[in-house]
């Protein structure tokens, strides 16, 4: 679950069902929804939820598991107003463990808007620099 930085949004996901519920804290009221994973039986997973810091970008991260296929994990970014994907990053194992055990379980952008971190459950930190359109949630706009 995160909140967004200006105090207008709450999101919270279920990490099996990857549906993302969005709530708009002005009008205290539950504002959509959005699948942001998929996967054959239930095994789609969203481990992670943060915002921009201008508040325009929910980034997620987590795991499609189409059927009869290994997973294929990633970040995501989404426009917090349309529930819109901007961008999908996918993240390659780089250890026997973490092609084991594949999802993505955490997520944070820096203060900056300028790079996001993810976590595997195998223990593998990533920093990654956001796309020129993503940073501060530039490619978003009002």
């Amino acid at each position: 679950m995160a909140f967004s930085p200006d105090g207008r949004w709450f999101a919270v996901a279920g990490r099996r069902s990857a549906v993302v519920e969005l709530f708009d804290l002005r009008s205290q009221k539950k504002a959509g929804s959005f699948r942001a994973y998929t996967g054959w039986d239930q095994k789609a997973r969203l481990c992670g939820l943060a915002f921009s810091p201008n508040s325009k970008v929910l980034y997620t991260a987590g795991g499609d598991f189409p059927a009869n296929k290994k997973a294929q994990l990633s970040w995501k970014a989404w426009d917090i107003e349309t529930r819109r994907l901007l961008h999908v990053q996918s993240v390659v194992p780089v250890t026997p463990q973490e092609s084991v055990v594949s999802w993505l379980d955490a997520l944070a952008v820096s203060p900056d808007g300028q790079h996001i971190a993810t976590a595997s459950i195998a223990g593998v930190v990533r920093l990654w620099r956001l796309p020129k359109e993503l940073r501060s949630g530039d490619g978003v706009k009002p």
